[in-house]
């Protein structure tokens, strides 16, 4: 006799709880490795012999619990998102997606960073002795800029650079400079272009998404874009700018791999390439980016669009480099200047691992049962000669986990190496983001209590940590 066979509603929903109970394996294991840093940077940070130099382990800045009543405009709008985001963004029509969710996100870094008076979240945040705003007076011309820019890098330099200068190409100087001249000076004027600018990446993302998995994906993301962990460091920080530059150099390849006319495809991969070549000179770890867009271009790419964005990032490179700037020579004066001063006093024992901590908030918890969920559903593409690795890898079932593993091997990369030990919840903003593109594995039942948690995450960063960004 046969058994009853069992309802297919009944055998879903085991197959979800089955999924919950791995999701919340996963968010306990990555949230006992925040706990654990935080206690153990704690203790070495308030025994003052360590090399911890945080504040508030494993994060930058102070622990200061705090509540204002503009708290209520980010709980609000956070409400908002989660309540109407996922059934906006269904209905809504696809142009219009992205510009929705960018306005959704501006209005996401301002409430988030309005939780502290203008003067704290916004003005004095840029005006810092040791960031870029600081240094716009000692440039003398854009041929100054990048002529002169390496020899004020190290630190026995007569007129050297601010910290945060030094520690990037010039790219990241420029745009303040910029607004300096056109008659924009001011913490005011850059804190806006910042805001903007990096908000800007949450449509990035979205339009990546949208080329890479299809609509209904960038859909199901563009929430988790609007209310993305990483607005805590976003607005106001020169990251901001780093940020967008690499999402959209990533999105731009993406969409060049979606088009089905050449020449189309064409310009957009050199627009790719461009915006790829710039975000070298904005941040020496963007080079780890090579990898997202290597990523995307194995997965749905051809040679004539490698060849397109590999020309994009060439002529930016050429140009710079005949104005004047070496990026190599400028990179190893940085590794000097970084190992003489915090960088070399902190622990790479601790960081090594503390920094997946940081980077765990920066993304948040929707990313994180979002890799685990989009890791459980790849696809083995095998043959009868066996596994084949090109035909996985080009496989569109498995975009999203190529996409992200890039991203944490990214992450990897720069935490091993040394010259990442702390603050990473901002330098890795342009690897995190990508992680957020896994958010689209996590079913439509289940998205308005991951996109809540993410709310509740960013809420209690900005409510108990006073950043320096």
């Amino acid at each position: 006799m046969s058994s009853p066979s069992v309802p297919g509603s009944l055998s879903r929903r085991r197959g979800l709880e089955r999924a919950d109970l791995w999701d919340a394996v996963a968010i306990v294991a990555v949230g006992s490795l925040v706990v654990v840093a935080a206690v153990i940077g704690n203790r070495w940070e308030q025994s003052n012999a360590s090399g911890i130099r945080a504040g508030a382990p494993p994060l930058q800045g102070e622990w200061l619990p705090r509540w204002t009543s503009q708290s209520l405009l980010a709980i609000t709008l956070a409400f908002l998102v989660v309540t109407f985001g996922p059934q906006v963004a269904r209905g809504i029509r696809w142009w219009a997606l992205p510009w929705l969710t960018w306005l959704a996100a501006t209005g996401w870094l301002v409430a988030v960073a309005a939780v502290d008076p203008w003067q704290t979240a916004f003005a004095d945040r840029l005006t810092s002795k040791y960031d870029y705003l600081a240094a716009v007076p000692l440039v003398d011309g854009w041929r100054d800029l990048l002529g002169g820019f390496a020899e004020r890098i190290p630190t026995e330099a007569t007129v050297r650079w601010p910290t945060h200068v030094a520690g990037h190409p010039p790219g990241a100087l420029a745009p303040f400079v910029g607004l300096d001249r056109i008659g924009l000076e001011g913490s005011g004027h850059a804190a806006v272009l910042l805001v903007l600018v990096g908000a800007s990446a949450a449509a990035g993302l979205v339009v990546a998404a949208g080329a890479l998995a299809g609509h209904d994906a960038g859909r199901r993301l563009a929430p988790f874009a609007a209310l993305m962990p990483g607005a805590v460091w976003i607005a106001v920080s020169g990251d901001a700018l780093i940020l967008a530059t690499t999402t959209w150099a990533v999105a731009l390849v993406a969409v060049a791999c979606a088009s089905r006319r050449t020449l189309a495809a064409t310009a957009w991969g050199v627009a790719g390439g461009v915006l790829l070549g710039l975000g070298l000179y904005v941040s020496y770890g963007m080079v780890l980016t090579l990898g997202i867009v290597a990523a995307v271009l194995l997965n749905r790419g051809t040679w004539r669009l490698v060849l397109a964005v590999a020309a994009g990032l060439l002529f930016v490179v050429v140009a710079v480099t005949a104005a004047g700037f070496n990026w190599w020579e400028g990179y190893q004066l940085l590794v000097m200047r970084y190992r003489d001063g915090a960088g070399g006093e902190r622990l790479y024992s601790y960081w090594v691992w503390a920094n997946v901590a940081a980077f765990a908030l920066a993304v948040g918890p929707a990313a994180v049962v979002g890799v685990r969920r989009s890791y459980a559903a790849l696809r083995l593409t095998n043959s009868p000669r066996g596994l084949q690795p090109i035909a996985w890898v080009r496989d569109p079932q498995n975009t999203v986990a190529i996409v992200t593993t890039s991203a944490l091997a990214a992450v990897a990369i720069a935490t091993l190496g040394g010259l990442s030990k702390g603050e990473v919840e901002r330098i890795w903003l342009p690897f995190s983001v990508w992680l957020l593109l896994a958010a689209t594995a996590i079913p439509m039942q289940r998205v308005r209590w991951w996109l809540a948690l993410q709310a509740v995450l960013v809420l209690a960063v900005q409510h108990l940590v006073l950043t320096p960004w």
